[in-house]
Order: C-alpha cells, then structure tokens, then sequence
C-alpha cells in the first residue's frame, strides 16, 4: 500500500538544537516520517549556510524540503493526499486562505505553542492572534476581539 503525503508548512527550517519551538516540530517530523511521506513547505527562501545542515537532517528522515523560492504551494498542494499541519499561527494565517481555495478537501491542523504570541495565559493581549483564535469563548476571552 503506498504512502500518503503529508504537508508540512513552517516559516523556516526547524533549527532543533537551539529552540524549543522547533525541537517539537523536529521531533513531530520525526514520528510522522515513519508512517507519512512529508513535504515540508517553508517561507524561508533559500537553504544555505548555517540552515543547511539542518535541511540535511530533515533529508536524513525522509522529509522533501521545499523552499518558497523553489517551489510554488500550489503545485505542491496538488501532490497531497492526506493533510497539511502548519507550524504557527503567523504562517497559517498567510498561507491558508489560498491552500483553502486550492484544495478546500485537505484537512488542517495548526499549531498553536507559539510563545510569540501568547506571553501569559491570564493575559492574552487583546486583538491577537492567539487571542482571537484560542481564548474566544474562554474565561480568557477578553470580550474585544
């Protein structure tokens, strides 16, 4: 039976040894390489110097690594077959209105640990993303947005 493709859309190359952010998403790549074949979409441009060897570690788990510059989503999307996860809100909320509209039977997951954007769970700041997309309806909800 063959594999299903799974796409992963992150802003940059998951550099594992310096945050924690990107040590979750490294160790998700790691799991879900096992069952999926992955093709991992980011916004940074180019794959060079420093972010290279962390494009090898991805190839050595049998992640596809697609730069912005290289590959247009949409002819990517067109090869999925089973889901897209975006590593995120930021890159969620650019990315997806267009994903949807190309491929409105895909399902989505974003990731929400992004302590860029929620600094305190008491006290999201009102207008937010977080805010808007995970307190609304909470005893967090600052009634604002």
């Amino acid at each position: 039976m063959p594999r299903k493709t799974l796409l992963v859309v992150a802003p940059w190359l998951p550099d594992f040894d310096r945050q924690a952010g990107s040590r979750r998403l490294y160790s998700w790549l790691r799991i879900l390489a096992a069952e999926y074949d992955i093709a991992f979409h980011m916004l940074q441009e180019s794959v060079d110097g420093e972010s290279e060897r962390y494009a090898q570690a991805l190839l050595a788990l049998g992640v596809t690594v697609h730069p912005a510059h290289r590959t247009a989503l949409a002819h990517l999307v067109r090869r999925i077959d089973h889901g897209v996860l975006f590593e995120r809100f930021h890159t969620a909320e650019r990315m997806l209105p267009s994903l949807r509209l190309l491929r409105p039977d895909l399902p989505i997951v974003v990731s929400c640990a992004d302590l860029h954007y929620v600094l305190s769970p008491a006290e999201p700041r009102p207008g937010s993303i977080a805010c808007r997309l995970c307190f609304r309806g909470t005893a967090f909800d600052c009634g604002r947005c």
